[in-house]
C-alpha cells in the first residue's frame, strides 16, 4: 500500500498542487519552498484522530483563500467497514480527503465553539455504486445498503489502510517514553507481557528482586539512609497510622518494569543514554526500531522524514540512503543532501522553487525534444539517464549536486570547470555565488545536463566549444537547440587552445598552470562572461 498521488489546495505556502509518489522519494529545493508543508499535509491527512486540534489559522495559504482541502490517493484499495446493524459491511476504499473551512459561525449550544470545521473522510472506490446522496454496496441477502460521506468520516474501522509515521526536526521523541511514541508502545507490550509471565513465578520473582534492592540500597551511606527517607516514614506513620509500614524508596515500577526505560549504550556499569550519543543516532533508532515493530506487525507503513541526513556523517547518510531504496515501506522525504537523492531514478525527485511549483510537472515532461532526427518527450529521454546512471557512462553520485543548484553553468569538462572558477574570481569580472558550474565531462554529454535543467526548472547556461566547426554542425546545433533560448556561448574551440597548450604532453595539468599564471583574461573569455551576466542578473535573489 503506497500514496499514488496527493492533491492539496490553499495548505501554507501552496494554492494548489498536485504530485505523484514513486516507493522512494526526495524533496528538494532551497528553504521555504514547502517541502516540510508536503510532508505535514500527508501526515494531517493519514491521521486517524485529534485533526482537528493539530490545525493553526497559519495553516491556510493567506487571510483570503478558501478552504484548506488534502486529498490523496492510493495504488490499491482498502476497506472500511461500516456498521449496519450486527454486521458490518465493506466498503473498498481508495484515498482519503480532509477539508478544513474557518467556522463562519457558533456551534448551537455550546458556549464555545471549535475555531474550524473539519471533514476528514475516506473516499469509496469507483468501483462502489454511487446514489443521489452517497454510495450503496450490496448485502450478502441481495439488498442494498446505502451510506453517506458522514458514515464514511474518521474515525472508523478500516483494514489494510497504512499507518503514517512522521520524524520531523523533534524525531529523538519515538526513541523515548512518552505520549503516543514507539517506545511508549513497546514498554506498554512489554509490561502486559511481564505481568502476564509473572503469574506463575510471583514468590520467586519476588525474592530475586528483594535480594536486588537490598543490593542497590546497600550501597548508600546507612546514616544518610538514617537522617533522610527514615525520618519521613516515621513521622508519617504517626500521622496515617501503621498501614504504611511498607513504604520504601521504590526504584521499580514492579507490575511496569518498562514503563521507565530508556535504550543506553552500555559497557558493564557505564551508561549512555540514546540522546546523548547524538540526535543523528537518535533518529536512525527510532527508525528502524519502528521499521522492525510494523513488520513484526505485518502493517502498511508510510515512513516522512524531515531531513534525514541532520547529524550524520556523509558515509553514515550514504548508508542509510541504501537502506531506504532496499526497503519495502514507501518513504518521502525532504533533504539538503547530495547523498539522500537518486539521480538515476528521476521520477523519485521532487523539486520546488521559489513559487512553490513542484517539477519535473506534467506539461514539462510532454514537450518533444529532438535528437539527431528522433523526436521524443521529455519523458522518454529522461527514461534513458536510467541505464547510463547504471553503466556510469554519465551520471555519477557527485553529479547528485545539479539538483540543488539555484542555477546551473555547464561547462564541457573540468579543466573548463577550473579555468571559469578561477578566472572570474581572479580578475573579478563574474560573481557565481548563485550559480554552481557543472562539468559535464565531455561535450557528446552535456545534452543530458541540458535534459536534467530543463526537466527540473533548473535555470542553465551552456558553454561549450565549436570544435573549429560551424555552428551548424549537427552536434553543436542539437546543444544550442537543448539549451534555453539564449542561454548559451561557444567558444571556436577548445579552452587548452585559448592557453596554447593543446599539444602539451599532458594537457590537463599544462591548461590548469597556464590559469593559475594567466595575467590577463583572454578576450575569447571575458566575451563569453558578458554573456553570461544577463542571465546571472535574472536569476539574482
Amino acid at each position: 500500500m503506497r500514496i499514488k498521488n496527493i492533491h492539496i489546495e490553499n495548505f501554507r505556502c501552496f494554492t494548489t498542487l498536485g504530485i505523484s509518489f514513486e516507493k522512494f522519494n526526495s524533496l528538494v529545493g532551497e528553504n521555504g519552498t514547502g517541502k516540510t508543508a508536503i510532508l505535514e499535509a500527508i501526515n494531517l491527512a493519514l491521521s486517524p484522530a485529534f485533526v482537528a486540534s493539530r490545525i493553526d489559522e497559519q495553516d491556510f495559504n493567506n487571510q483570503d483563500s478558501g478552504d484548506i482541502k488534502i486529498r490523496i490517493l492510493f495504488h490499491e484499495t482498502f476497506i472500511a467497514k461500516l456498521p449496519d446493524g450486527y454486521a458490518t459491511q465493506d466498503v473498498p476504499c481508495i484515498g482519503v480527503e480532509l477539508s478544513v473551512k474557518r467556522r463562519s459561525q457558533a456551534a448551537p449550544g455550546k458556549a464555545l465553539s471549535e475555531e474550524f470545521v473539519v471533514s476528514h473522510y475516506v473516499m469509496p472506490d469507483e468501483s462502489v455504486s454511487k446514489t443521489q446522496n452517497g454510495w450503496s454496496v450490496k448485502r450478502k441477502s441481495g439488498s442494498d445498503y446505502k451510506f453517506t460521506i458522514r458514515q464514511l468520516s474518521f474515525p472508523l474501522d478500516l483494514d489494510n489502510f497504512p499507518r503514517c509515521f512522521y520524524f520531523d526536526k523533534n524525531r529523538e521523541k519515538q526513541s523515548k517514553i512518552g505520549f503516543n511514541s514507539t517506545l511508549q508502545k513497546i514498554a506498554q507490550e512489554y509490561n502486559w507481557r511481564f505481568r502476564k509471565s509473572l503469574e506463575n513465578n510471583k514468590k520467586d520473582f519476588q525474592l530475586k528482586w528483594d535480594e536486588t534492592y537490598e543490593m542497590v540500597i546497600s550501597n548508600v551511606d546507612e546514616k544518610k539512609l538514617k537522617d533522610t527517607f527514615k525520618p519521613v516514614k516515621t513521622k508519617l506513620l504517626s500521622f496515617l497510622g501503621r498501614k504504611y509500614e511498607g513504604l520504601e524508596l521504590s526504584i521499580l515500577n514492579l507490575e511496569q518494569p518498562f514503563s521507565k526505560s530508556f535504550f543506553s549504550l552500555r559497557d558493564g556499569l557505564n551508561q549512555i543514554e540514546l540522546s546523548k550519543l547524538g540526535s543523528g543516532i537518535s533518529m536512525m533508532v527510532s527508525y528502524l526500531l519502528l521499521e522492525t515493530i510494523s513488520s513484526l506487525a505485518k502493517e502498511q507503513l508510510i515512513i516522512l522524514i524531515d531531513e534525514p541526513e541532520l547529524h550524520l556523517h556523509p558515509q553514515l547518510q550514504s548508508k542509510l540512503m541504501q537502506h531506504f531504496k532496499m526497503s519495502s515501506t514507501q518513504i518521502v522525504l525532504s533533504t539538503h543532501s547530495e547523498s539522500m537523492i537518486d539521480i538515476g531514478d528521476w521520477r523519485s525527485i521532487k523539486r520546488f522553487d521559489k513559487n512553490y511549483n513542484c517539477c519535473p510537472d506534467q506539461k514539462t515532461l510532454d514537450i518533444i525534444l529532438d535528437y539527431k532526427g528522433t523526436p521524443k518527450a521529455t519523458k522518454e529521454h529522461l527514461e534513458e539517464l536510467k541505464q547510463y546512471y547504471k553503466d556510469k557512462t554519465i551520471f555519477f553520485r557527485e553529479n547528485n549536486e545539479i539538483l540543488f543548484a539555484r542555477a546551473c553553468l555547464l561547462v564541457e569538462g573540468p579543466v573548463d570547470k577550473y579555468g571559469i572558477t578561477v578566472l572570474s574570481a581572479l580578475f573579478d569580472t563574474l560573481d557565481l555565488t548563485d550559480l554552481t558550474v557543472i562539468s559535464c565531462n565531455g561535450k557528446e554529454k552535456i545534452l543530458y545536463y541540458q535534459l536534467i535543467c530543463r526537466a527540473f526548472g533548473i535555470p542553465s547556461f551552456t558553454l561549450f566549444d565549436l570544435d573549429r566547426k560551424e555552428e551548424t554542425d549537427e552536434e553543436n546545433q542539437i546543444i544550442i537547440k537543448w539549451s534555453e533560448g539564449e542561454c548559451w556561448h561557444a567558444f571556436p574551440n577548445s579552452i587548452e587552445h585559448l592557453f596554447g597548450t593543446q599539444n602539451a604532453e599532458h594537457k590537463a595539468s599544462a591548461t590548469m598552470q597556464a590559469i593559475d599564471n594567466c595575467e590577463a583574461l583572454p578576450d575569447e573569455l571575458s566575451e563569453a562572461f558578458q554573456k553570461i551576466q544577463p542571465f546571472l542578473s535574472k536569476i539574482k535573489i
